[in-house]
């Protein structure tokens, strides 16, 4: 769910609709089996809140806290880097080459990183590309840049010329350049 809606980021999109609100009873399970009343919908059949209900409260808030960002920026292209993801875009011209863009010098880890123009500034938004398992993503700069950075709905700001991102699986995280 998670590497869903943040590779959508990656690519500049600017909406979500999260199919099956409410479970209904014609996408049950085959007839002759039980119904599983939890895995179709954020609603079960009988209005209970299922586990999908909260994979998109954690996203709902995580996307409210860096959508003024993507909002108000034109996304460029991106960057991906491992090797995961070979054949996956060979035909997508949406893809830049090399893992190098504006002050983003080079990235380490199973990662996309969509580029950003927001405002005359450069924003990154990394994935973890991996679907299972966290792991750490090193973003190199060319220089020391002060940094708003945007990951589980919470910000944090820093200096540096080396970005170390600790990501659960599929997990997105913003980074603005602010200087």
């Amino acid at each position: 769910f998670n590497w869903y809606y943040n590779t959508n980021l990656a690519f500049g999109c600017q909406g979500f609709i999260y199919y099956g609100c409410f479970f209904e009873l014609k996408n049950g399970t085959a007839v002759g089996t039980d119904w599983d009343h939890y895995e179709k919908g954020m609603f079960g059949e009988f209005g209970n809140k299922t586990q999908w209900y909260y994979y998109v409260e954690k996203a709902n808030k995580h996307i409210a806290a860096i959508d003024e960002v993507l909002m108000n920026s034109v996304n460029k292209g991106v960057l991906l880097s491992g090797t995961t993801m070979e054949g996956h875009f060979d035909k997508v011209e949406y893809v830049l080459e090399g893992t190098s863009w504006r002050e983003l010098k080079d990235i380490n880890g199973e990662s996309m990183v969509g580029c950003f123009n927001y405002l005359g500034k450069s924003a990154f938004y990394v994935v973890n590309y991996d679907t299972e398992y966290a792991q750490n993503i090193t973003l190199d700069f060319y220089d020391n840049y002060d940094m708003r950075v945007i990951q589980k709905g919470e910000t944090s700001y820093v200096d540096t010329d080396c970005l170390t991102l600790t990501m659960g699986a599929g997990e997105g995280v913003l980074i603005v350049i602010e200087n």
